[in-house]
């Protein structure tokens, strides 16, 4: 009998925060504006980057960064002048919002703080209480730090704005880009740089702005008044000339429109249960809600997820490639298709030097405007495997066809890189030509210097470093897989070159004085010796034989590589390694992803699921998010976004892929159950599986798997030598083999 749906747990905060807590990151988002902040109940984030303190609060929208950090102050009738800050008595996180609670004798005030849900906006609900017997008044006011720059840019903002008056407050434009910034309260005063404004034009730097507004009470009584910042694209802003007023007409219900729009999204996603293992279940909500948090959609035709926060709140397709199999497993396959056609739209059908895009290249980042770059060896590559996955999870084909003129580019894109003396596909020249391309136009500079493009592209991993190839590989299957579904003639071709691939792989990077993979080849054929974690890709992909995947997963666990708080992205014992290296040395949570791959892959499922229960408790540890990075030689955050998708993502798909051993099988409904439990479990479950149009609901109690179906048609199920055929609303049970394991 199936169980019933496993609830999520209550509506209770993720943290309990002080002043204490004020470099603790907290993140609210809408599907087109997300608010950072702090423990102070501003929006304030002082955190460490590049060697220093950087005040990371604000608000973003549409894919701009608004503001920087916004304050509110208050003023009493005695004179007492009190910030958020110096009257917290405490703070709530929520998914969705804040709750601040302060003291302002003689006022009790409270906080909320809300990203709207569907519009590029933040808004800020105060409520005070009056404790007097006596009549009293205070004075609210907010300052904000205008930025308004497109997040594609790190670091740079305008240097000139205009300000004008609007009914319910002021619009502050730049270089194409807007906010307004608004309030319900009666305004007293607006300065701009903290003299005082008349109202008239202003065209200038400007540092920052500030409302005030007065509020009176009866003894005893209540007020509330709200402000509101939003915008982003210029043109949208002005072509909602009444929508301040219409966001501050809802203030009240801000918070509950957020939480229902969440809410209508976790009831889709599938229930786990795992009675031996609960902080893998607490893992996987946190790690849901999470991704989430990153989902993005500021204009029609525009959607996908941003990198992380606070510095890549912007699309980057590279990341967005490591968090489709997640939101596909999560299922949600209509926000998969609608951004797949959202990067593929941008591809580039013609050679575009100064933007580093070469025919057929899918953009490395897009934001709304549209803003677009190019230049990257690797995020082109995934897209193919993609495409299949989204067929194979949705049984339908019409994606699939709609973008096959631009998978075929992609293919002609990658074998333009081939080198035909070796077959690999190079990386690196594109760093170089965006140079070139831009000497001439003047002083044009690309970020940090970049050696070559692939994930980590600050240090040099020409000509062909491994996991390119393991992707090129990848791409040519899946395009073999589905240009034979769809009829083309090349269906074959690419799957036997994608083998050929596969095969040089094996042979050409094994390693075998370190019993591992090189980490590439350069342009003369020699070998790159350094150890990464890159090269467990291959193992996880199956391309190793049995016994050298499993040398390769130990020699990947050694204390060079391996550290308690995840992986370091290059051996401690190379003469180049340094933990406070971005490429060199640091700790990256992906590397632990394709760590615990590699792992399930080779039948080391204790050893995998340990690494999944050090995630779960370190997301635990940081209420929810994950940080981009860690230092190589203790586990501190350095130079770290608080909360990066890749650092999310593979880990969820792991739940699907490397637990359950889950793989839909493209072109047919059918689905192929490998589970990889270590020997202590006894049960699990996996309730509302979205699949083909229909869900499946699995429980396991060793050694058997009952599966139900509900949906379109018949599922087929395969598990070791066993199968069953149900039709709709159906059940049955089957053998299912745990993975040996090894360690």
């Amino acid at each position: 009998m199936t169980q019933p749906r496993i609830p999520d747990p209550p509506a209770e905060p993720l943290r309990r925060l002080s002043i204490a807590d004020s470099k603790t990151p907290v993140l609210l988002t809408g599907l087109s504006a997300a608010a950072v902040l702090g423990g102070t109940g501003d929006l304030s984030l002082l955190q460490e980057t590049r060697g220093a303190d950087i005040d990371w609060g604000g608000v973003y929208g549409e894919g701009v960064r608004l503001t920087g950090p916004w304050w509110v102050r208050f003023t009493v009738p005695a004179g007492s002048r009190w910030g958020l800050s110096e009257s917290l008595v405490g703070l709530e996180t929520y998914r969705t919002h804040v709750v601040s609670h302060h003291q302002t004798p003689p006022m009790d005030c409270e906080q909320e703080i809300v990203a709207l849900a569907d519009l590029p906006g933040v808004g800020r609900r105060l409520t005070f209480t009056n404790m007097l017997a006596t009549t009293s008044a205070i004075e609210v006011e907010t300052t904000f730090r205008p930025e308004l720059a497109p997040v594609l840019i790190e670091g740079i903002k305008p240097f000139e704005y205009e300000a004008e008056r609007t009914p319910t407050g002021l619009r502050v434009t730049a270089f194409g880009s807007a906010l307004e910034f608004a309030t319900t309260g009666s305004i007293s005063g607006i300065r701009l740089n903290d003299q005082p404004w008349d109202g008239r034009p202003f065209r200038g730097a400007l540092d920052t702005v500030s409302l005030s507004t007065t509020l009176a009470f009866s003894p005893g009584g209540m007020g509330t008044v709200a402000f509101l910042i939003w915008g982003g694209i210029e043109a949208s802003v002005r072509a909602n000339p009444g929508r301040s007023t219409q966001l501050l007409g809802t203030a009240d219900q801000w918070t509950a429109a957020a939480d229902r729009s969440r809410l209508e999204w976790t009831a889709r996603t599938p229930k786990i249960r795992f009675p031996d293992a609960p902080e893998l279940v607490r893992g996987y909500l946190l790690a849901r809600d999470a991704l989430r948090s990153l989902y993005f959609a500021p204009e029609p035709g525009f959607v996908g997820l941003v990198a992380g926060y606070p510095w890549y709140a912007a699309l980057w397709c590279r990341d967005l490639a490591w968090m489709l199999p997640a939101v596909l497993w999560l299922g949600d396959a209509p926000w998969v298709a609608a951004s797949l056609r959202s990067v593929f739209r941008f591809q580039a059908r013609a050679a575009l030097p100064i933007l580093g895009g070469s025919a057929g290249e899918l953009p490395m980042q897009i934001g709304p405007g549209p803003i677009f770059l190019y230049g990257t060896s690797d995020t082109t590559l995934y897209y193919p495997e993609l495409v299949r996955r989204y067929v194979a999870h949705t049984g339908e084909n019409s994606l699939a066809r709609e973008l096959l003129p631009g998978l075929q580019r992609i293919e002609q894109w990658g074998r333009a890189k081939v080198d035909p003396r070796n077959g690999l596909i190079r990386n690196g020249d594109e760093a170089s030509g965006m140079r070139e391309a831009a000497a001439e136009h003047g002083r044009v500079h690309y970020g940090f210097d970049a050696f070559d493009t692939t994930i980590w592209d600050s240090t040099d991993r020409r000509v062909h470093a491994v996991d390119v190839q393991v992707l090129w590989a990848d791409a040519l299957a899946a395009l073999g897989e589905l240009g034979t579904l769809l009829g083309s003639p090349d269906g074959g071709r690419w799957a036997r070159e994608g083998e050929a691939v596969r095969s040089t792989i094996a042979n050409r990077y094994w390693w075998e004085e370190e019993g591992y993979l090189f980490d590439s080849l350069a342009g003369d054929g020699t070998s790159v010796r350094k150890i990464r974690p890159n090269a467990l890709l291959a193992v996880a992909r199956g391309i190793l034989s049995p016994d050298r995947a499993d040398a390769a997963v130990a020699r990947a666990g050694r204390s060079d590589l391996a550290t308690e708080w995840g992986y370091r992205t290059l051996s401690s014992q190379h003469p180049t390694y340094n933990p406070l290296s971005y490429h060199d040395g640091q700790v990256w949570p992906i590397a632990s992803a394709w760590a615990i791959g590699a792992a399930f892959a080779t039948g080391r499922s204790t050893q995998a699921v340990e690494g999944l229960s050090r995630w779960a408790h370190r997301l635990d540890g940081e209420a929810g998010t994950l940080n981009e990075c860690y230092r190589g030689d203790r586990a501190e955050p350095f130079d770290s976004c608080f909360l990066l998708g890749f650092s999310i993502a593979p880990f969820l798909s792991l739940f699907f892929e490397g637990l359950w051993g889950l793989r839909p099988e493209t072109g047919e409904h059918t689905l192929r159950l490998d589970p990889r439990f270590p020997p202590g479990w006894s049960e699990a479950s996996l309730e509302g599986l979205s699949l083909f149009g229909g869900e499946v609901d699995l429980e396991w109690a060793r050694p058997r798997m009952k599966v139900r179906w509900r949906g379109p048609g018949h599922l087929r199920v395969k598990a070791g030598e066993g199968s069953l055929d149900l039709a709709n609303g159906s059940s049955g049970t089957l053998e299912a083999p745990v993975s040996t394991n090894i360690s």
